[in-house]
């Protein structure tokens, strides 16, 4: 054990030193888009995202029944991946034999006589007891003819101090045990396990034994792994290839491909809601509509486990009392009203309220969000154990977060269907610092806000800020969600621009004819002209300002107003043009003839921002994002 100084304040802490002979082991799945978004059913989404999630827990469950001879240590159960450690079980025999200093007998020279401490220590340490060193004291005075009143007990002494401190050390696994745990990770993930169709996924597993005590970073292991498990995955499948139909038996041909997927063969007892399914869409779509409001109660659970889990010092963090509060106000919550949730896109937008703008009533609004820096966070820790405790905080805290949302659907009668039983909601993507959520267009905006809210007053233990990227993609209820989500992960790529600061990037898709063009190429034939993606970035704390300062503009000037000036001078937004700036606030004044001086001049500055490389940027972003930013006010 070694003492450190908390620099976050927590005061002298002990720390797990890393063990030499550790094997470690990393899981995760590869390939899944084709698997996951290969169509526009929610229900079948969610079904394989789910299978992905529930991966870890199988696994855990496999591997320690499989070899209970071994030692597992669970380091990082997160989103689909899974990361541990492993060594054998072994009994700490008690040792009589008291440590001495090296003392070579007279007439053997000092070198000579370390060399054969040391290389009995080494025969020695394979089963180390008094018995163990004994004989190896009576070998070592056999191989140097020592004199017979040479004393056994204190040559004996003398090798233990050679073995070094064996509690550093774990007993390590033969090359044959690697593999075979490896190999029962491929088998059991390659194969349906109690109605999971893991058999749809593809899974890879590598191993790394840390040589010398420099090796044993976090940093170190985990570039070791990832790079075996990138080398792995060029050897394995690239996608799943679903069955073929060779006989059409006289049907059409749209009677025998899966109305859901539109590749896979449907099977004529597999329909869903009178479709022709294939057999993979039912499965993943029978585990989505079963494990739908599970998932939430799981993320909950993992939660508590790895409070219980967390180190002492850090489990008494307010920021952890506070999101174990929440966890259990949304598990009391669960049980007054328990949620359901849409089993298809169209769901989420069904029936909406009658005050909305109509460019938003039948869309639906992506969100990812994906942490600053959080793998390098973890990276930067002394050891694999402050590793695992980071991994446990961050759930606890993310869970929280997720408690927070389901919370405030439950009371905000928009979020739930004309009955008030099924939440207009569904989680995507649920990673280790990455999610990605789904619902009504009208409520994005103000989803992001709140999470900004839960989110923004997070710290590491050590009182480092963490801070997200968001990205936000608004699109009709029926365009390809894998195309979405692709769009969504891209704006948080280019908000990351912005880092260590917390920003938002939003884009609209008001049709579904450029729903193919990536966000920057979408932005391109948008404005007629490449912009810098950093321009787009709007920061999180100015984002959630956005609603009131839109409600202040529109009290104005009209939305019609608005977007009449956008068009004419749309050609003309992604230059630096101070001309154009004048005329557009030219026209603004002319248009908003009502308000004060100030009113006005305080609308000009929130939409041409003096010090921006490209300040008519944000007034596009506003006029196209308008009735997402705020649904309700002004629709004329």
């Amino acid at each position: 054990m070694k003492k450190l100084r908390n620099a976050g304040g927590i005061g002298l802490r002990s720390i797990f030193v890393e063990k030499l002979g550790l094997t470690y082991f990393k899981c995760a799945p590869y390939g899944f888009e084709p698997t996951v978004y290969d169509t526009g059913d929610l229900s079948i989404t969610r079904g394989a995202s789910l299978t992905l999630l529930a991966a870890p827990t199988k696994l855990k469950e496999h591997l320690i029944s499989t070899f209970p001879e071994l030692d597992f240590q669970w380091i990082q159960s997160s989103a689909s991946e899974l990361l541990w450690s492993v060594s054998k079980k072994v009994e700490q025999t008690k040792l009589t034999i008291l440590k001495q200093p090296s003392k070579p007998p007279k007439g053997v020279k000092k070198k000579s006589w370390n060399n054969a401490l040391q290389a009995a220590a080494e025969e020695a340490k394979k089963a180390l007891s008094d018995v163990s060193l004994r004989d190896a004291a009576r070998l070592a005075i056999v191989a140097l003819e020592l004199a017979d009143d040479v004393g056994v007990e204190n040559i004996a002494g003398q090798i233990l101090g050679k073995c070094g401190d064996q509690s550093s050390r774990a007993a390590s696994l033969e090359e044959e045990e690697r593999e075979a745990i490896s190999q029962a990770v491929r088998t059991f993930l390659s194969a349906a396990q109690e109605d999971w169709p893991f058999d749809l996924m593809l899974f890879n597993v590598a191993w790394h034994c840390p040589a010398s005590p420099k090796d044993t970073s976090p940093r170190a292991i985990m570039a070791a792994l990832d790079t075996k498990l990138g080398r792995s995955q060029l050897q394995q499948m690239s996608c799943i290839v679903p069955s073929l139909v060779s006989d059409l038996n006289g049907h059409r041909t749209e009677s025998v491909v899966c109305a859901y997927t539109g590749t896979h063969a449907a099977d004529a007892k597999q329909s869903e809601k009178g479709r022709p399914t294939s057999v993979t869409a039912k499965r993943r779509r029978t585990v989505g509509t079963r494990e739908k409001q599970k998932f939430y109660d799981g993320v909950f659970d993992q939660a508590r486990d790895a409070a219980q889990a967390l180190r002492e010092d850090w489990q008494v963090l307010p920021t952890i009392k506070a999101a174990l509060e929440q966890i259990e106000n949304a598990r009391q919550a669960t049980q007054k009203m328990p949620l359901d949730f849409v089993n298809d896109f169209g769901g989420l937008v069904h029936l909406p309220p009658a005050d909305l703008p109509v460019s938003v009533r039948s869309n639906i609004c992506v969100i990812n969000m994906d942490g600053n820096s959080f793998g390098a966070l973890r990276l930067n820790v002394e050891n694999m154990e402050e590793y695992r405790s980071l991994s446990n905080y961050l759930d606890i805290l993310k869970a929280g977060m997720l408690a927070q949302v389901l919370n405030w659907i439950r009371a905000d009668e928009e979020m739930l269907d004309v009955a008030g039983e099924t939440a207009r909601f569904e989680t995507l993507l649920w990673g280790g610092d990455e999610f990605t959520f789904v619902l009504p267009a009208w409520k994005g905006w103000e989803l992001a806000q709140l999470i900004h809210a839960a989110v923004k007053g997070w710290k590491t233990p050590r009182g480092k800020d963490l801070t997200f990227a968001t990205g936000l993609v608004f699109a009709p209820h029926n365009a390809p969600i894998r195309d979405l989500k692709r769009a969504a992960e891209e704006l948080v790529e280019r908000a990351k621009t912005a880092k260590p600061n917390a920003a938002w990037q939003a884009i609209a898709y008001e049709s579904v004819d450029r729903i193919h063009f990536s966000p920057d190429q979408f932005r391109a034939d948008w404005l007629g002209n490449d912009v810098e993606p950093v321009a787009f970035c709007i920061g999180a704390e100015e984002a959630c300002e956005l609603p009131h300062f839109v409600e202040n503009m529109l009290a104005g000037l009209t939305r019609s107003g608005l977007h009449q000036i956008y068009y004419r001078y749309r050609n003309n937004l992604a230059d630096n043009d101070a001309r154009a700036i004048q005329k557009i606030t030219s026209e603004i004044d002319r248009t908003a003839p009502a308000i004060s001086d100030t009113a006005l001049e305080a609308i000009k500055d929130g939409l041409f921002p003096a010090k921006a490389a490209r300040p008519l940027v944000k007034f596009a972003q506003i006029a196209l994002l308008l009735d997402y930013i705020q649904p309700r006010v002004n629709i004329t």
